[in-house]
């Protein structure tokens, strides 16, 4: 069933503003900006959000797409060996995860700039539905 239509109706004329469709772009929003983060913290891009319409056309504002995608429960991460990935980011993109996620992969693998994980627990303690969480190998050197 596609749009509250059966097999039958899929060639009928599609209704402009159904409510599905909303949950489908936010949903696929969400896979693209899922998939483009790492590249975009690498080549440090403003993945930020946009302060107002003046704003919106110059940033990709991923952390918005990622947070608006409410029909997603899982989620899947690696910033492995990204020198440019620091707890700022981390904590960002802690606060940008959807609430309605049961899983959460995320590997932070010899990650230079970053501290620790604990910006990870201010998003995590949002997550009343998440039941499992794995975190990747953790190697952070003090000098």
């Amino acid at each position: 069933m596609i749009a509250d239509r059966v097999a039958e109706e899929l060639d009928a004329e599609p209704e402009k503003n159904h409510p599905k469709y909303g949950d489908v772009d936010r949903t696929l929003r969400s896979k693209f900006a899922e998939a483009a983060l790492r590249k975009a913290v690498a080549e440090r891009v403003d993945i930020t959000d946009a302060r107002d319409d003046d704003e919106a056309g110059g940033k990709l504002q991923l952390l918005k797409a990622l947070r608006e995608g409410t029909m997603r429960t899982e989620l899947r991460f690696s910033f492995m060996q990204l020198d440019t990935f620091s707890d700022a980011d981390l904590q960002r993109v802690s606060e940008s995860l959807p609430i309605t996620l049961r899983s959460l992969i995320a590997d932070f693998t010899n990650c230079s700039q970053l501290a620790d994980v604990a910006a990870l627990g201010a998003g995590l303690e949002k997550l009343q539905a998440l039941t499992s969480l794995v975190i990747g190998a953790l190697s952070w050197h003090s000098f």
